[in-house]
């Protein structure tokens, strides 16, 4: 805040539209002024700032490094938005606090590594952010390793009794949705292959279970894989798999083979020759 000429505390804000120069970039750019005034106060007391003859905010300080801005980013959390979860960090929050430009380009635009970076005691992981890096769950392994954290860090439970409100209680409601169909069993499966984790062994399950294909199709696959045999060889009693998947995909078990890709087109007629050979030896036999 500054007086104006009538002795009247006015806003005081520095604006850019776009930084020209490490000068540009290091001044401050606030839109809520009560806020931004807390900041200043910090500014001039550490020296980096003083208060020009217009009570706007004159830069000091020839370079701006990450210390100073890891100590930027403790005082507005601990004594500007207290009480505040450095996991809540935004970008739009820092740009809102005059710290965007800097931010954005000391560490990347990367709010995770600011928050760790800010309180290493915290061991803050990647996923617990307000919002996660783009493209960070593209790899397998962050997946893999996000999906472990959550059941044996985070919550200690059997990894078949995770629910969909786990994923959404602690931020991963978006990883589950992008790449496992909104489906926890799917992120169990594939970060639990060694448990060989079937649908049906989830404490829970889908109410629409129609509505996840990809479920039923694994759950076949699985029953294939339990007989041993090539999927044209496989008998309809050998094939053990829930109502579900014959209700989606009907009686017929080529068809359920088929949707599953354990059989092919041209196993048609050898499956069909199959079922007729059996019912003329049975018809044989009751003559």
């Amino acid at each position: 805040m500054a007086r104006d000429a009538s002795g009247k505390m006015r806003k005081t804000q520095v604006g850019l539209s776009r930084p020209t120069s490490i000068l540009d970039m290091q001044r401050l750019y606030r839109r809520n002024a009560e806020l931004s005034s807390t900041m200043d106060a910090f500014w001039v007391r550490k020296g980096w700032f003083e208060l020009n003859e217009s009570g706007d905010l004159k830069l000091t300080q020839a370079q701006w490094d990450k210390n100073t801005s890891i100590e930027a980013f403790q005082h507005l959390v601990r004594k500007v938005l207290k009480p505040f979860d450095p996991r809540d960090i935004t970008s739009r929050l820092l740009l809102d606090h005059g710290l965007g430009w800097p931010m954005m380009i000391l560490f990347h635009s990367d709010t995770h590594l600011i928050a760790s970076s800010s309180f290493p005691e915290m061991n803050i992981l990647p996923w617990e952010m307000k919002s996660t890096k783009k493209n960070f769950f593209k790899p397998r392994e962050n997946r893999i390793d996000a999906i472990r954290w959550l059941t044996e860090t985070k919550l200690n439970k059997d990894p078949r009794a995770l629910t969909i409100y786990d994923f959404t209680e602690n931020r991963l409601r978006g990883l589950l949705r992008a790449y496992y169909s909104d489906s926890p069993y799917l992120a169990v499966k594939d970060a639990y292959p060694e448990l060989n984790i079937t649908y049906s062994d989830m404490h829970r399950t889908p109410r629409q279970i129609h509505n996840h294909p990809e479920i039923l199709i694994d759950e076949i696959r699985t029953a294939v894989e339990s007989t041993g045999k090539p999927g044209r060889e496989i008998r309809r009693k050998e094939l053990n798999v829930s109502k579900p998947v014959r209700t989606h995909f009907g009686p017929n078990l080529f068809d359920i083979l088929f949707a599953a890709g354990a059989v092919t087109e041209e196993d048609r007629a050898y499956m069909e020759a199959r079922n007729n050979r059996r019912k003329i030896i049975k018809e044989t036999a009751r003559d």
